[in-house]
């Protein structure tokens, strides 16, 4: 079986992890009552903010805000 999360790493390159904190999951994930895919989650931890060629956005702030 092809490992797609790890090919896509290697055609991007590094990422930032600027995103990566599991309580934000946890409370995004809450919130609308459903887990994330893993490879989703760790593809926006390592990326986002990303756009790629004009194709696919994934924005990088998964936190909610407390209501």
């Amino acid at each position: 079986m092809t490992d797609h999360l790890s090919a896509v790493f290697t055609m991007l390159g590094p990422g930032g992890r600027r995103f990566a904190d599991p309580e934000s999951w946890a409370r995004l994930e809450s919130e609308v009552g459903t887990e994330l895919p893993s490879d989703y989650k760790e593809f926006i931890d390592e990326y986002a903010p990303i756009t790629v060629n004009s194709l696919f956005q994934a924005p990088g702030d998964h936190t909610l805000e407390p209501s």
